[in-house]
């Protein structure tokens, strides 16, 4: 399964639908048969409904067919003036996600999608959802617990990947220590731009982080 994140399609433009399209199709050549395709936040700039239409009317078309999408809302996909929760309305009834964080099982592994709940630029990830998460978690490992478990949210997790001190900080040891009882756990995040090129791109500790 290929991980994007942050295409950050625009209201209108040409190098943002290129870059994107030939993203896609380096992905389909290096992955001919995938399972799911996983786009981690920042879909649009803005949140706006023509950039979810310019983002679906390629994505729909040069997405593996038979891959199944998984996507996390990200700070810019709230940024279009709508309250938080309609921001989060728009996400879902355009990429057809059941909710802003979702637990998917593909050909026997986990997928858990986190989903930052503001606008904020650091991203806040509540109580309720960590605890929402340790729950998943925890079911995960006792279907099978030697499988790895695959986590991905916008945001990463500071004192992880390469540029992580842009990171979220509130409730962030609290993420951190749900995640660390699991050291199966691989967790990909997006956000900074940093490039994929340093070797610490890939984070070990007590699990793995990987920065898209």
């Amino acid at each position: 399964f290929p991980v994007i994140g942050d295409v950050h399609i625009k209201k209108s433009g040409t190098m943002d639908m290129q870059k994107f399209q030939v993203a896609l199709e380096q992905l389909n050549e290096q992955g001919p048969t995938q399972d799911t395709v996983v786009v981690a936040g920042d879909l649009t700039d803005n949140g706006l409904q023509e950039e979810y239409d310019r983002f679906f009317s390629l994505y729909n078309v040069k997405k593996h067919p038979k891959a199944v999408s998984l996507m996390a809302i990200g700070n810019h996909d709230y940024r279009n003036g709508l309250s938080e929760a309609d921001a989060q309305k728009r996400f879902l009834t355009e990429t057809g996600m059941e909710s802003i964080y979702d637990h998917k099982v593909i050909k026997g592994y986990h997928f858990i999608i986190l989903g930052t709940e503001s606008r904020l630029t650091e991203g806040y990830y509540s109580k309720e959802q960590i605890q929402w998460l340790g729950e998943q978690l925890e079911q995960a490992a006792k279907d099978d617990p030697k499988k790895p478990i695959f986590v991905f949210q916008h945001h990463p997790i500071k004192h992880t990947v390469f540029g992580s001190e842009w990171s979220t900080e509130m409730n962030r040891a609290l993420l951190y220590n749900t995640l660390k009882e699991y050291p199966q756990v691989i967790h990909f995040s997006g956000h900074t731009h940093f490039p994929l090129d340093d070797p610490r791109t890939i984070h070990q500790r007590d699990f793995t982080s990987v920065g898209i």
